[in-house]
Order: structure tokens, then sequence, then C-alpha cells
């Protein structure tokens, strides 16, 4: 029988959530802009401090809005349920409680959360506001070809929380308080396990897990864990679970002395959580010789209603101390928990307004601007074609190595571009660099998830470096472009995280921008060897059988032996749609 819900409309359920939390905390406000926008904040937040931000895909209740509160978060940004909050959520959240003393982003390591997060640290920074990031990467759960890279963020994070707020209370300066956050994460080592996969309200069971099996090392977002096992004794499983800690190096020191957190997946009872937790206390002094000096027990971060549970240590090391006295500091925060009156009245505020709002590349006058005509458009409309005729061959590939629908991805986003620029949406008589400002932000917005968030920045940074390179009046070639798409990509890996051999598209991109720079004879010639270059490589991925990055990270290598990467051989079709539009062959 499909798992029942306590909803209105299903689509509506994570605003409804945030509301009911601000009802019961007088402490906490919201931005305005539901559904796109969905930032909850510290309503006395001290402007003169440091603003810890953190935030991700809902479905992990309480957090990240339970930990918004003086002492800890200054806000949180939401998303809808395993999905990222955009950019300009983001960015919002900063604006309404960033200062001159700076932000701090805690984020968990996700491609979207890093890209959407990083993007909006970016524009933060254009507009005055000081912005680091810290990226949370828990999780060492031995996942086939893992590295430490590509170890997702789960639990542990919200001790990095803690630390942070802690230090941001006490007035330290930014850099301090990042110092702090990127000290705790590097102290962390989680693993979790579960009797039960997780099921997205409106969503099919999953029937994954037969009777009497269980997974070990599985993430928060319903992915396969590590592997399977049979349900075990309690202390078998804890003793697994400390094990896999123990060989990630997380115990090494002679004598560790350690925090432990033991976290409520989200359907396990407290009677389970309160009998691992003293599993856990038996085997990490017991058999392990840890010096506990904490212990924390509860429902920290959730799958939904996921039947498991994960075990965090943070060890302390020569700043223990300062550790010990941050995580025992006071917090407003209801999750650490607290509750409060019912506030009526008083708990929306406008939504802050910023420069890099305006769409680039646009004019007042764009909604009555003639259908655009040219090369442009010609390329945009050949692009558009092949990838709707690739849509079927890249959902193909994406199903056997992701989610299915990176042609339906890339299609959607192709023909918003060219229906921005036949409708006057996005113009080119502000120059390429505005251009390409304004066709990320298309692409960002039609795509959505993370290949929107990659486009999207891939696009902004290419555009960037166009108008700096247009700005001396020249006429640009084919190596300017090729600059640009490589500034695009750089920009993907530094906020994403992969790199070239990683197995994602910008193991396509780097070498089509080495191409355009490589001094063909004719711009013809050099977007044929750029989509040359780009054809070899996403077919070169076949033989990659062990991604650094993206949700092909998470996927054995028998079942990517063989497939090419998808977005690779996107990003391979829409070089190769451009060639004859330029008069190649």
């Amino acid at each position: 029988m499909a798992q029942q819900h306590f909803v209105n409309k299903i689509e509506e359920l994570v605003q409804e959530s945030l509301e009911g939390l601000i009802d019961s905390n007088p402490n906490l406000i919201r931005l305005d802009g539901y559904p796109h926008t969905k930032v909850v904040y510290d309503r006395n937040h001290d402007a003169s401090k440091v603003a810890v931000i953190s935030g991700g895909g809902s479905g992990h209740e309480p957090a990240m809005a339970g930990y918004v509160g003086a002492g800890m978060l200054a806000a949180a940004v939401a998303g809808d349920v395993f999905a990222s909050p955009s950019e300009d959520a983001v960015l919002a959240a900063i604006r309404a409680v960033g200062g001159p003393a700076g932000v701090v982003l805690i984020v968990m390591n996700y491609t979207g959360d890093r890209l959407n997060f990083g993007a909006a640290a970016e524009r933060a920074k254009v507009e005055g506001i000081p912005v680091d990031m810290v990226i949370v990467a828990d999780d060492v759960a031995p996942i086939e070809g893992g590295t430490v890279k590509n170890r997702r963020g789960i639990a542990g994070t919200v001790l990095v929380h803690k630390v942070a707020g802690a230090a941001a209370a006490e007035g330290r300066p930014m850099s301090e308080v990042a110092s702090a956050a990127r000290g705790a994460a590097a102290a962390l080592a989680s693993m979790g396990c579960s009797l039960s996969t997780c099921n997205v309200p409106g969503a099919p069971p999953s029937d994954r897990l037969a009777a009497g099996e269980m997974e070990m090392g599985l993430g928060i977002h319903g992915e396969p864990g590590a592997y399977k096992t049979a349900l075990a004794p309690l202390d078998q499983i804890v003793g697994r679970l400390v094990g896999h800690l123990a060989d990630a190096g997380a115990l090494d020191a002679a004598s560790p002395r350690a925090v432990l957190l033991v976290n409520n997946l989200g359907g396990s009872t407290p009677l389970e959580v309160g009998a691992a937790a003293s599993s856990a206390v038996r085997v990490l002094r017991g058999e392990r010789g840890v010096a506990l000096e904490r212990v924390l027990v509860g429902t920290f971060m959730t799958s939904l209603a996921m039947h498991g549970l994960s075990l965090t240590v943070l060890v302390l090391g020569d700043d223990g101390e300062e550790v010990l006295r941050r995580l025992d500091a006071p917090t407003a925060a209801p999750a650490w928990p607290r509750t409060g009156a019912f506030r009526g009245a008083g708990r929306v505020a406008p939504l802050p307004v910023g420069t890099t709002d305006a769409e680039a590349g646009t004019t007042p006058a764009a909604a009555t601007a003639p259908p655009a005509a040219g090369p442009a458009a010609d390329g945009l409309a050949a692009v558009a074609a092949a990838l709707k005729a690739a849509r079927p061959e890249l959902d193909a590939l994406d199903g056997k190595v992701g989610d299915g629908d990176c042609g339906s991805t890339l299609a959607r986003g192709a023909e918003a571009a060219l229906r921005a620029l036949r409708d006057g949406g996005l113009r080119l008589d502000g120059g390429l660099g505005a251009a390409g400002l304004a066709l990320g932000r298309v692409l960002g917005g039609a795509m959505g998830g993370t290949s929107g968030a990659i486009y999207k920045l891939v696009f902004t940074a290419a555009g960037a470096e166009l108008g700096r390179r247009e700005g001396g009046g020249k006429a640009l070639g084919p190596a300017d472009f090729g600059a640009a798409l490589e500034a695009g990509a750089a920009a993907a890996s530094k906020y994403g995280g992969a790199e070239e051999g990683d197995r994602t598209m910008l193991c396509a991109l780097w070498p089509a921008a080495r191409a355009l720079q490589a001094g063909a004879a004719s711009p013809a010639e050099a977007v044929a060897e750029a989509a040359a270059a780009a054809r070899r490589a996403a077919d070169a991925t076949a033989a990659v059988e062990h991604a650094g990055a993206g949700r092909s990270a998470y996927v054995r290598g028998e079942l990517l032996k063989g497939v090419a990467d998808p977005g690779t051989v996107g990003v391979a079709r829409w070089l190769e749609a451009l060639v004859p539009v330029l008069g190649g062959k």
C-alpha cells in the first residue's frame, strides 16, 4: 500500500510547514515571495555581527529552518522537497540579514546547493556584502570509487551550524567564524542506515528493499545506499556503522575525544533511537576507547519518514574546549530545541531589492521589440531543433546513470532561449557580454535544477568574459569565444566541484574551449573543431566507470560502463548544430 500523508495540497506542503514553524516561534519571520522564495530568518538578528546562513531542499526537517535563532543561524533558505533553493532565494536571504560584518554560508556538499549558493555569494559580493562559503561533506559511506570530494553533507552539518553560530554571536569577524565552521566540518564523520526507503509525497513507493533487508551508507534524498545487508541486532548494526567511521580515519588518535550525535532519519521511534544511542556509547567507549564529551540524541536532519538513523562523531582536537563551549552556548533556535507562543501579525517582510535583479541584456521595450533575425536566431533555432530531436536519446542515457531527464531539460532550455530571442526578451543590441548574461538567466529559469544552475553559471561567466573583451571595440573571434567558454567551465567547476575527467558536461566544455582557441582559419572551422572535440570527449566518457561528481558519482561502475555521459553528449549535440549555420561541414 502506498504511504499516506497528512497534506492539503502537495505543492503547498513546504510553505505550510514553514508557516507552522513561524506560528510556534515568535523570534522567526519569513520573507515574502512564496512559492519561489522560502526564507525564514531571525527577526532579532544583530546586524553588527556576522550572519550565518544555511539551507537546502526540504524534507529534512527540522533542518534547516529549525536552526534559525540567536546563537545559531541568522537565516535558512528552503527549496522544494529534495530540491536546492534557487540562487535568487539565497540572495534574498543574504540581503535580509547580511551587513558590513559579512555572511558565512554553510552548504552541504550537493552540486545544486553548491552552485546556487555560490552564484548568490558572487552576486552579493558585487553588491558590497562580504560572503564566505563553507562546504560540509561528513558522509563517510563506502561508495564505490568515492573520494573525499564527492562525500555528501548529512546530519553532522547541524554541529557546524552551532559552532559557527556561537562564534558569530561572540562577535568574531567573518574570517574567524568561517574558520570555526571549516574546523568543525573537517572534524566530522557521519554514516546512516535504514530499514526502509523514503517516499516523497505524491510519488509511488519504492520496492528497493525486501523484507528482512536494510541499507547501509545511504544519503538523505532517497538514493540507494552503499550496500544492502540482512537485518541484524541493533548492536551489530551500530558496530558496523562505528567501524565505517573508524575506517574513514575519524578515530585514529591514540585517545580520541569526541562529541556523538545520534540522529533519527524521520521514521524511527524515540525508543529505537534511544537504544541506538546507548549502543553507540557502549561501542565507542568500551570497544574503541573514545572519550565522549557530549552525547546528542534526537531528530536533527531527516529524510522524510525514512525508518533509519545516522551516527556522527565530531572529533575534538587542540581547540576542543572552545568547540565544546560553543556547542554549549545558549541559542534560541527552536530545533535545539525550543518553542514559543503564536505571533499572528507582522511575520512577513518585503523582499529586499538589489542591483543584480535587473534582467541583464534586456530593455523595457523588449515586449514590443521585433523578432530577432540573423545568425544568432538561426543558431538558436538549429540548437533547439537538434536538442528536441536528441531528447529521447539523452533521456535514455540519463535513465541509465541519473534521473532520466537530461534531454527534456536541455530541449526545454533551448526552446526557452529561442522564444526569448524571438519575442525580444533576449536582445543582442546591448553587446555579446550582456546577451550572455541574459541567456544564462533564461536557461537557469527554464531548465531549473542542477542543470539549470550549471548552464546559468557557464553563460553568466562566459558573458562576463565576453563583456571584458568587447570593451575595446575590437571584433571578437573564435579565440575570444573559446576563452569565454573556458571561463564558464571554470565557474561551473569552482562552485559545482567537478573537474575535467569527472564524467560531467565539463568534460566536453573544456576540450571545446581549447579547440576554439587553437587558431582555426575561420569561425566555421573553429566551431567544427570544437564540436568534434566535444564529441570525442563525450564518446570517451563511456569508458569512465567512476564518476567524480554529479548524480553518477553514486552509481556503481558496472552500470556506468559503456554508457556515455548524457551531459557531455548534450554539449556535443548543440555545438554540432551550430556548424552548418556558420557554413561548416
